[in-house]
Protein backbone atom coordinates (compact mmCIF):
# COMPACT_ATOMS: atom_id res chain seq x y z
CA UNK A 1 0.00 0.00 0.00
CA UNK A 2 2.60 2.44 -1.09
CA UNK A 3 0.07 4.59 -2.12
CA UNK A 4 -4.05 5.73 -2.50
CA UNK A 5 -4.35 4.06 -5.67
CA UNK A 6 -2.80 0.93 -4.63
CA UNK A 7 -4.61 1.11 -1.13
CA UNK A 8 -8.02 1.52 -3.01
CA UNK A 9 -7.11 -0.76 -6.12
CA UNK A 10 -7.17 -3.78 -3.55
CA UNK A 11 -9.97 -2.45 -1.34
CA UNK A 12 -11.70 -2.63 -4.57
CA UNK A 13 -11.28 -5.73 -5.33
CA UNK A 14 -11.49 -7.24 -1.77
CA UNK A 15 -14.54 -5.70 -1.28
CA UNK A 16 -16.57 -5.07 -5.08
CA UNK A 17 -19.93 -5.06 -3.51
CA UNK A 18 -18.92 -1.22 -1.12
CA UNK A 19 -19.98 1.75 -3.13
CA UNK A 20 -16.81 3.16 -1.08
CA UNK A 21 -14.37 1.43 -2.22
CA UNK A 22 -15.28 2.24 -5.59
CA UNK A 23 -15.92 5.84 -5.07
CA UNK A 24 -12.36 6.48 -2.78
CA UNK A 25 -10.91 4.81 -5.90
CA UNK A 26 -12.22 6.79 -8.50
CA UNK A 27 -11.26 9.97 -6.09
CA UNK A 28 -7.64 8.64 -5.55
CA UNK A 29 -7.03 8.26 -9.73
CA UNK A 30 -8.37 11.70 -9.74
CA UNK A 31 -6.20 13.03 -7.90
CA UNK A 32 -3.36 11.90 -9.82
CA UNK A 33 -4.98 12.71 -13.36
CA UNK A 34 -3.78 16.54 -13.61
CA UNK A 35 -0.16 14.62 -13.58
CA UNK A 36 -0.27 12.64 -16.74
CA UNK A 37 1.32 14.90 -19.49
CA UNK A 38 0.55 12.48 -22.31
CA UNK A 39 -3.17 12.95 -23.34
CA UNK A 40 -3.96 9.67 -24.61
CA UNK A 41 -2.86 8.75 -20.65
CA UNK A 42 -4.58 11.33 -19.44
CA UNK A 43 -7.79 10.03 -21.51
CA UNK A 44 -7.58 6.39 -20.30
CA UNK A 45 -7.03 7.26 -16.76
CA UNK A 46 -10.18 9.64 -16.76
CA UNK A 47 -12.16 6.53 -18.32
CA UNK A 48 -11.19 4.51 -15.89
CA UNK A 49 -12.13 6.68 -13.34
CA UNK A 50 -15.48 7.83 -14.33
CA UNK A 51 -16.29 3.55 -14.50
CA UNK A 52 -15.40 2.97 -10.56
CA UNK A 53 -17.50 5.82 -9.97
CA UNK A 54 -19.98 4.46 -12.33
CA UNK A 55 -19.81 1.45 -9.85
CA UNK A 56 -20.27 3.35 -7.09
CA UNK A 57 -23.54 4.61 -8.45
CA UNK A 58 -24.82 1.43 -9.48
CA UNK A 59 -24.67 0.04 -5.70
CA UNK A 60 -25.97 2.77 -4.31
CA UNK A 61 -28.21 5.42 -4.94
CA UNK A 62 -28.49 7.31 -1.54
CA UNK A 63 -25.37 9.13 -1.13
CA UNK A 64 -25.11 12.04 -2.22
CA UNK A 65 -21.17 12.84 -3.05
CA UNK A 66 -21.75 9.35 -5.11
CA UNK A 67 -23.17 11.60 -7.80
CA UNK A 68 -21.29 14.82 -6.61
CA UNK A 69 -18.23 13.22 -7.59
CA UNK A 70 -19.69 11.43 -11.03
CA UNK A 71 -20.86 14.26 -12.27
CA UNK A 72 -17.55 16.53 -12.04
CA UNK A 73 -15.81 13.48 -13.90
CA UNK A 74 -18.69 13.26 -16.65
CA UNK A 75 -18.12 17.26 -17.28
CA UNK A 76 -14.21 16.70 -16.74
CA UNK A 77 -14.66 14.31 -19.95
CA UNK A 78 -16.97 16.80 -21.71
CA UNK A 79 -14.25 19.18 -21.28
CA UNK A 80 -11.64 17.06 -22.81
CA UNK A 81 -13.36 16.70 -25.81
CA UNK A 82 -14.31 20.04 -26.34
CA UNK A 83 -12.62 22.88 -28.27
CA UNK A 84 -11.43 25.87 -26.06
CA UNK A 85 -11.41 29.61 -26.80
CA UNK A 86 -8.56 31.65 -26.35
CA UNK A 87 -9.22 32.27 -22.29
CA UNK A 88 -9.66 28.65 -22.09
CA UNK A 89 -13.13 28.45 -21.64
CA UNK A 90 -14.35 25.14 -23.02
CA UNK A 91 -17.12 25.62 -26.11
CA UNK A 92 -19.67 22.62 -25.79
CA UNK A 93 -19.41 20.30 -29.04
CA UNK A 94 -21.46 17.77 -30.54
CA UNK A 95 -18.66 14.96 -28.75
CA UNK A 96 -19.18 16.95 -25.60
CA UNK A 97 -22.79 18.17 -24.94
CA UNK A 98 -23.51 14.48 -24.28
CA UNK A 99 -21.15 14.07 -21.23
CA UNK A 100 -22.41 17.66 -19.98
CA UNK A 101 -25.94 16.37 -19.89
CA UNK A 102 -24.76 13.20 -17.94
CA UNK A 103 -23.14 15.33 -15.84
CA UNK A 104 -26.41 17.60 -15.25
CA UNK A 105 -28.46 14.45 -14.48
CA UNK A 106 -26.43 13.09 -12.42
CA UNK A 107 -25.50 15.90 -10.11
CA UNK A 108 -29.29 16.50 -10.26
CA UNK A 109 -29.87 13.03 -8.51
CA UNK A 110 -27.44 14.54 -5.70
CA UNK A 111 -29.94 17.22 -4.80
CA UNK A 112 -32.98 15.89 -3.25
CA UNK A 113 -30.58 13.30 -1.10
CA UNK A 114 -28.97 16.94 0.20
CA UNK A 115 -32.31 18.60 0.00
CA UNK A 116 -33.69 15.59 2.81
CA UNK A 117 -30.37 15.44 4.73
CA UNK A 118 -31.09 19.24 5.57
CA UNK A 119 -34.87 18.75 6.20
CA UNK A 120 -33.56 15.90 8.50
CA UNK A 121 -31.30 18.02 10.43
CA UNK A 122 -34.12 20.77 10.83
CA UNK A 123 -36.41 18.39 12.53
CA UNK A 124 -33.87 16.94 14.36
CA UNK A 125 -32.92 20.80 15.46
CA UNK A 126 -36.99 21.33 16.35
CA UNK A 127 -37.06 18.59 19.00
CA UNK A 128 -34.23 19.77 20.71
CA UNK A 129 -36.55 22.77 20.83
CA UNK A 130 -34.66 25.55 18.38
CA UNK A 131 -36.68 27.65 16.98
CA UNK A 132 -37.83 27.83 13.07
CA UNK A 133 -36.19 30.92 12.27
CA UNK A 134 -33.16 29.91 14.14
CA UNK A 135 -31.94 26.73 12.19
CA UNK A 136 -29.59 27.91 9.16
CA UNK A 137 -30.23 25.31 6.11
CA UNK A 138 -27.23 22.72 5.58
CA UNK A 139 -25.47 20.89 2.71
CA UNK A 140 -22.91 19.91 0.30
CA UNK A 141 -22.36 23.51 -1.95
CA UNK A 142 -20.22 22.03 -4.10
CA UNK A 143 -23.22 20.17 -5.35
CA UNK A 144 -24.89 23.19 -6.93
CA UNK A 145 -21.66 24.55 -7.73
CA UNK A 146 -20.52 21.62 -9.90
CA UNK A 147 -24.49 21.69 -11.42
CA UNK A 148 -24.25 25.12 -12.48
CA UNK A 149 -21.14 24.97 -14.00
CA UNK A 150 -22.77 21.84 -15.91
CA UNK A 151 -25.59 23.61 -16.45
CA UNK A 152 -23.53 26.50 -17.71
CA UNK A 153 -21.54 24.39 -20.39
CA UNK A 154 -25.26 23.39 -22.24
CA UNK A 155 -26.61 26.60 -22.35
CA UNK A 156 -28.94 26.66 -19.81
CA UNK A 157 -28.29 29.79 -17.79
CA UNK A 158 -31.30 30.34 -15.46
CA UNK A 159 -30.80 26.46 -13.69
CA UNK A 160 -27.04 27.49 -13.44
CA UNK A 161 -28.25 31.15 -11.90
CA UNK A 162 -30.93 29.10 -9.64
CA UNK A 163 -28.14 26.87 -8.68
CA UNK A 164 -25.59 29.36 -7.79
CA UNK A 165 -27.86 31.23 -5.74
CA UNK A 166 -28.47 28.03 -3.61
CA UNK A 167 -24.47 27.51 -3.73
CA UNK A 168 -24.63 31.25 -2.25
CA UNK A 169 -27.37 30.34 0.50
CA UNK A 170 -25.43 27.45 2.10
CA UNK A 171 -22.21 28.99 1.41
CA UNK A 172 -22.22 32.85 2.16
CA UNK A 173 -18.67 33.66 2.77
CA UNK A 174 -17.46 31.24 0.00
CA UNK A 175 -16.40 34.21 -2.89
CA UNK A 176 -16.49 31.59 -5.71
CA UNK A 177 -20.37 31.73 -4.97
CA UNK A 178 -20.16 35.43 -6.09
CA UNK A 179 -17.79 34.36 -9.19
CA UNK A 180 -20.49 31.96 -10.17
CA UNK A 181 -23.21 34.43 -9.77
CA UNK A 182 -21.13 36.90 -11.59
CA UNK A 183 -20.40 34.83 -14.66
CA UNK A 184 -23.92 34.38 -14.99
CA UNK A 185 -24.95 37.53 -14.92
CA UNK A 186 -21.95 38.76 -17.55
CA UNK A 187 -23.20 35.89 -19.93
CA UNK A 188 -26.42 37.23 -19.96
CA UNK A 189 -24.74 41.12 -20.52
CA UNK A 190 -26.41 42.14 -17.29
CA UNK A 191 -22.69 43.85 -16.75
CA UNK A 192 -24.43 46.21 -13.30
CA UNK A 193 -25.72 42.49 -11.34
CA UNK A 194 -22.18 41.19 -12.07
CA UNK A 195 -20.48 44.34 -10.68
CA UNK A 196 -22.91 43.96 -8.17
CA UNK A 197 -22.31 40.25 -6.53
CA UNK A 198 -18.16 40.56 -7.59
CA UNK A 199 -18.16 43.51 -5.12
CA UNK A 200 -19.67 41.64 -2.56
Amino acid sequence: WENDVQLWTQAAEACPDSFKTHKSLAYALYEILDKQPDPQTYGRLLDRIIAEAEKAAEITDKTQIVFLHLGAYYRIKGDLLSPHGPDGTPIPSPDSLPWYQKSVEALARAVPLDRAFNDDNRQKELKRGRKPDEISDIGNHEIYWNLGISEMRIGKDQDALNSYLYMRHLAPTNPDAYLSLASVFIHAGRAEEAAVVLLQ
